[in-house]
């Protein structure tokens, strides 16, 4: 069942994502898909750790934004 369900959420994750900024993807993959800390975000993206932090923040609520405009409720793990 819960194979079914992520097949179902690809689709529309996949269009909620290309809705988002080149930079809002690329600090949610760095954070979630390469598991970076919040320091090596920062690092890599030339940020302080808040600068690191409050753009995570505002990607995850734009995703979460993205994805309510196409029906899937969301609530990000921070």
């Amino acid at each position: 069942v819960r194979r079914a369900r992520q097949r179902e959420a690809e689709p529309l994750l996949r269009e909620a994502l290309e809705d988002l900024s080149a930079a809002d993807r690329e600090v949610l993959f760095l954070r979630h898909f390469a598991q970076l800390s919040n320091k090596e975000v920062a690092a890599l993206l030339e940020l302080s750790a808040p600068g690191a932090s409050l753009r995570h923040l505002r990607a995850l609520q734009r995703l979460q934004a993205a994805l309510a405009r196409v029906g899937v409720a969301f609530e990000p793990e921070r």
